[in-house]
């Protein structure tokens, strides 16, 4: 790493796992992306933190929230968990179809037995064992690209914000909106978006099409009005 560093030192780098902060530690200065596991991320919650306060990126796993036996809007949840902490981004453990695909009338598809993380089959074959386009969309994969449009309005909101000067510049309305939205995403933590927390539902899908819609409010009101209500 040192020597990429020094042979290419415009090239960002990233480094996955690291089961122990010590190893962690000795990257510092040498790493730009983090993709910690989520019992990593728990741990060394505050040196993740640090790294984003020092200007690096963290890209935590996101396969323990796609299991099959996660509920759905766990994934709506942990692109939340993002939003707290600062982190801009996720990583992928493998996202093709794995192992031999039977075709049925109604597409019964058998996945590899070896291959645990959800993300393993973000998208299925359509026909028999074939390999070629098309391809059946997994919901996993929709909630992801949700998610990444929900970080989008995020940005969105908060550059608009910035733009008008920070919340002290904003209505009442405004403000109090941008403070609910801010508590919303408050409920989320590493902890509940790691395994086996993740088998349980953190939220409804009401409550993020809710904050959703609220996001979209701030955008339109500081677009339209400059902040203003109405």
């Amino acid at each position: 790493v040192k020597k990429v560093r020094q042979w290419a030192p415009g090239l960002r780098t990233q480094t996955t796992g690291l089961g122990n902060r010590k190893s962690a530690e000795m990257l510092v200065g040498y790493c730009d992306i983090w993709s910690p596991s989520g019992s990593s991320l728990i741990a060394f919650l505050d040196f993740y933190r640090e790294r984003v306060r020092a200007g690096d990126e963290v890209w935590p796993y996101i396969h323990e929230v796609l299991f099959h036996r996660t509920p759905p809007v766990n994934i709506s949840a942990y692109f939340r968990m993002l939003r707290r902490y600062g982190f801009t981004g996720c990583c992928y453990w493998s996202v093709g179809p794995r192992g031999k695909f039977e075709h049925t009338k109604y597409g019964v598809i058998r996945r590899d037995r070896g291959v645990w993380p959800g993300d393993g089959s973000l998208y299925y074959p359509s026909e028999g064992n074939s390999r070629k386009p098309p391809y059946w969309r997994s919901i996993r994969l929709s909630l992801i690209r949700d998610g990444m449009e929900d970080l989008e309005y995020f940005w969105l909101m908060d550059k608009l914000i910035k733009e008008r000067g920070g919340d002290s510049k904003l209505t009442a309305g405004v403000r109090a909106k941008v403070k609910a939205i801010g508590n919303f995403v408050g409920r989320f933590n590493a902890k509940q978006n790691t395994y086996p927390s993740a088998l349980r539902p953190q939220t409804t899908v009401q409550a993020i099409e809710g904050n959703r819609r609220a996001v979209a409010d701030v955008i339109i009101a500081l677009q339209r009005h400059g902040g203003k209500d109405g």
